[in-house]
């Protein structure tokens, strides 16, 4: 098998390949399997092929908030600038139970988590390139930056003049995910746009009936949207799962990480081995290089995902 498969000639082949040239000439009992769990535990095929399946791992929803502001995503510059941002949040909305972040800088800083948990919100760190574990975010820049694109052009920078148009426009436009706008489920009632025809009769209600009637209106409201919210969630992973692989991994492990930069078309696809140290979520893992030899800073742990990372399997000659 070594001869068939890792020698110079035959460069690393398939399992289907490497069995063609073998079957015809040799036999011993289950060479196929045999065949198969050689290559599978190739360390030159695992860090260097291409995987041409979907992307490792089935979708983990996150559950849906049960009030306006519960689940917050941001995406700032600076620490002073984020705490700024999440207390105006708060003093506006209330503190979020939970936060979603990026990685950066300003996220992790001690005056931002200082703040953070003095509001006794819980503070969830997105895994770094692994947009959809911030997607409400990644899927609002999408919206946002072509629609302040349209009105800006290349030779000014008057972008920011138009942010507020932008954003009025995306409050009062329905969701497909909610069926309802924005400004409906935070508000409970429509929104009158700027190019409206001007209502000509306007009808009040009593002060003692308006508290009793916002009330039922915002249970029906967010009763609504969670309903529409978890089929639409429910669609979406049916779709994205189905002929997926799902792989399970246990602390302890040893497995390969992809590389996220690349400098050389030659350069390999996976690194490690690593050593899983820990795991914070359903498809979320802490892994530490376990390559003490080859690696100058031995103590290395980064935080991956299940669609990252692949199983470093051996063979044994029984």
């Amino acid at each position: 098998m070594f001869l068939y498969h890792d020698h110079h000639t035959t460069t690393h082949r398939g399992s289907n390949k490497t069995s063609h040239k073998l079957i015809n000439k040799y036999y011993w009992p289950n060479m196929h399997v045999a065949i198969n769990e050689y290559i599978k535990a190739c360390e030159k095929c695992t860090r260097y092929n291409y995987i041409r399946t979907k992307r490792l791992g089935k979708m983990n929803i996150i559950p849906t908030p049960n009030k306006v502001m519960n689940l917050l995503a941001v995406k700032i510059n600076s620490a002073q600038e984020a705490a700024d941002f999440f207390l105006d949040v708060c003093y506006h909305c209330g503190a979020p139970s939970k936060l979603i972040t990026d990685q950066g800088s300003h996220f992790v800083a001690e005056l931002t988590r200082a703040i953070i948990e003095s509001c006794n919100t819980t503070h969830i760190l997105a895994t770094p390139h692994h947009p959809t574990s911030n997607a409400q975010t990644e899927r609002f820049n999408t919206t946002f930056a072509p629609a302040l694109s349209k009105l800006t052009s290349d030779q000014t920078l008057d972008w920011d003049e138009f942010l507020q148009h932008v954003i009025y426009a995306y409050n009062t436009s329905k969701h497909t995910t909610t069926s309802l706008t924005p400004i409906q489920i935070m508000f409970t009632r429509e929104n009158q746009l700027i190019m409206d025809p001007k209502k000509m009769k306007i009808s009040l209600m009593k002060p003692n009936e308006y508290y009793e009637k916002a009330k039922q209106s915002r249970v029906l409201f967010f009763n609504h949207v969670k309903l529409n919210i978890k089929h639409l969630h429910q669609l979406v992973k049916t779709r994205h799962d189905k002929n997926r692989p799902d792989p399970k991994y246990v602390k302890g492990d040893l497995v390969l990480v992809r590389v996220i930069i690349r400098t050389s078309k030659f350069q390999e696809k996976f690194e490690g081995p690593y050593r899983i140290t820990n795991q914070i979520g359903s498809a979320t893992f802490i892994v530490k290089i376990e390559n003490l030899d080859n690696d100058e800073n031995t103590n290395y742990t980064k935080q991956v995902t299940t669609a990252d990372m692949k199983h470093i399997f051996s063979f044994e000659v029984v």
